[in-house]
C-alpha cells in the first residue's frame, strides 16, 4: 500500500471516528495491521470491532468477511463503515443481536 493510500485510509478513520462519537460511541483506534480492525467502538456495554473502507469501489461480500473475522478474533460485535464514492455519506452495517442493522449517514 503507497503513502497516498495510506493517508487516504487514516482520513477515512478520522471522519468515522467523529460520525461514531456523535452517535455517543466511545472509539479507540487501532490501526495496527489489516487482521486486527481498524477501531473498537463501545456503547451501551456493547463492544465493536470497526472496519472502515474509504474506497471508490464497495465491495461488500469482501469487507463484510474481513469485518466479521477481525471481530470474531476478539470475540466482540463487528461493525463496517463504508464512506460512499462522491461524498455522498457513509454506509454503516453493523451486528445486530438478531442480524445486520443498516444506517445510511
Amino acid at each position: 500500500m503507497g503513502k497516498a493510500q495510506r493517508a487516504k485510509g487514516k482520513r477515512g478513520e478520522r471522519e468515522a471516528i467523529k460520525l461514531l462519537e456523535d452517535y455517543g460511541y466511545i472509539v479507540n483506534d487501532l490501526s495496527c495491521g489489516k487482521k486486527s480492525g481498524d477501531l473498537i467502538a463501545s456503547q451501551d456495554r456493547e463492544y465493536y470491532v470497526v472496519e472502515v473502507k474509504n474506497q471508490k469501489i464497495i465491495n461488500l461480500p469482501e469487507f463484510l468477511k474481513q469485518a466479521r473475522e477481525n471481530a470474531a478474533a476478539k470475540k466482540m460485535k463487528w461493525l463496517l463503515m463504508c464512506k460512499l464514492n462522491g461524498g455522498y455519506g457513509w454506509l454503516v452495517l453493523k451486528q445486530g443481536d438478531k442480524e445486520a442493522e443498516i444506517w445510511k449517514i
